[in-house]
């Protein structure tokens, strides 16, 4: 079995704590800094956003905080960008794919 890759914790411009995948370039986000983050800042260009939402299905991913299954869903109405969010109602971690931050939060 392989081991997991060591989240790297950082702080984003809005001031809310993120955690970062060295090695896909993903980040791992709590629920409550999510909606910090999507009201923090700029959005990014609507065409790049377009393009990740279309480029294909990849396989299910393990909530980094608490280990459970997570659902793909759009993060909010109209914004085509996809994140995976923990089921478990007492952790609703969320699991951003290298771009997907930035395209909810700027950077």
């Amino acid at each position: 079995m392989e081991e997991p890759v060591r989240l790297t914790p950082a702080t984003h411009a809005s001031g809310a704590p993120v955690f970062g995948c060295p090695a896909c370039g993903g980040h791992f986000v709590e629920y409550a800094n999510m909606l910090r983050l999507e009201s923090s800042g700029k959005r990014a260009d609507g065409s790049a956003v377009a393009r990740r939402a279309y480029a294909g299905a990849r396989g299910a991913v393990v909530c980094a905080k608490c280990g459970g299954e997570t659902a793909r869903r759009e993060w909010s109405i109209g914004t085509l960008t996809y994140v995976d969010v923990c089921v478990d109602f007492d952790c609703r971690g969320v699991w951003l794919d290298a771009g997907e931050l930035e395209a909810i939060a700027g950077k």
